[in-house]
């Protein structure tokens, strides 16, 4: 049972709404692509192992996803986290194509990928070790008492992983063995030491406990509100400002229709200004003339506001 859900990470989506709004040199923009092709490509690693545990039977696993939680005045985050009676399992995944050489002398993971390219990598064996330290703490505070273990899933099947060392890489495997293994964790852990109840009951005050990320994403790359382009943006073109007529947008580049296309913008709002919005600021944002159309549209959006008539404020639904 999946009491935590797996989200797109806040990063990401700020990324890409970054990219499609503010006006930046072309340097800066390759950097921002690279890392939303590399958080992207992490995302989507994780993602894959979904489909095995999807054979895990329901109703004796919860499962925890993209789980962030504080540790003093730190955060650690772990891709997945399996609870079951008997342990918990810390699932961190990689998502590396090509060759990877794991070297136990320097404890680094290196890539070479298919045109050639060499990348290290911090070891995620010790990643998820740390991760495995980091839980027993929150744990121990909560008086949880399960054995923890962890792994690490290599999630392209493709990848072709070698070892100096004349033994196989422990906790380190591909993603198509992750049932097996977990099996194998259920016969090691044979004597249950919780009742499901309880089990959920974890579950449940571990969501909780997760800290969503915050990420100011201009502050981050010095970027100011007045480089941010204004105006609804075309979902098929691209083209900005939609123009809004005979109540719907229109994208006067490619002709595009779409009555919803200011749902895209508020988003994006959100996203880049972290602050709330007003029928005032929407009107700003969209380039909206009319006080009575913006404060239709909004309300159409069902948001988290407070405050009525023009000291209304809307909120970010997640």
């Amino acid at each position: 049972m999946i009491r935590k859900e797996r989200e797109i990470p806040i990063r990401i989506r700020k990324i890409q709404s970054s990219l499609d709004r503010v006006i930046m040199p072309s340097e800066k923009r390759a950097i921002l692509e690279g890392e939303l092709k590399s958080r992207l490509a992490g995302y989507y690693g994780e993602k894959a192992i979904d489909y095995y545990l999807r054979k895990l039977p329901e109703n004796e696993n919860y499962i925890l996803h993209s789980l962030r939680l504080q540790m003093k005045s730190d955060y650690f985050q772990i891709d997945t986290l399996l609870l079951t009676d008997k342990y918990a399992l810390i699932i961190e995944v990689k998502n590396l194509a090509g060759e990877l050489f794991f070297d136990v002398n320097s404890k680094q993971l290196i890539q070479t990928t298919a045109d050639g390219e060499v990348k290290g990598y911090q070891n995620p064996v010790q990643q998820a070790m740390y991760q495995k330290r980091d839980l027993e703490k929150v744990f121990q505070s909560k008086a949880i008492h399960l054995p923890i273990e962890y792994l690490v899933i290599l999630s392209k099947p493709s990848t072709i992983l070698k070892t100096n060392s004349k033994y196989a890489i422990p906790k380190m495997i591909h993603a198509q063995y992750l049932i097996e293994e977990i099996e194998h964790l259920n016969k090691k852990y044979h004597i249950v030491i919780h009742e499901q109840k309880a089990v959920k009951k974890m579950a449940k005050m571990l969501a909780k406990l997760h800290c969503p990320e915050t990420y100011d994403v201009l502050k981050a790359n010095q970027f100011t509100q007045e480089d941010i382009q204004k105006g609804v943006r075309c979902t098929d073109c691209g083209h900005t400002p939609m123009q809004r007529k005979h109540g719907t947008w229109i994208c006067p580049n490619c002709c595009k229709i779409d009555i919803h296309a200011h749902v895209k913008a508020v988003e994006d709002y959100f996203l880049l200004f972290e602050s709330p919005l007003t029928n005032q600021k929407f009107r700003d944002f969209t380039f909206l003339d009319s006080e009575q159309t913006a404060n239709r549209l909004l309300k159409k959006m069902d948001l988290p506001h407070s405050g009525n008539g023009r000291c209304r404020m809307y909120y970010r639904l997640n």
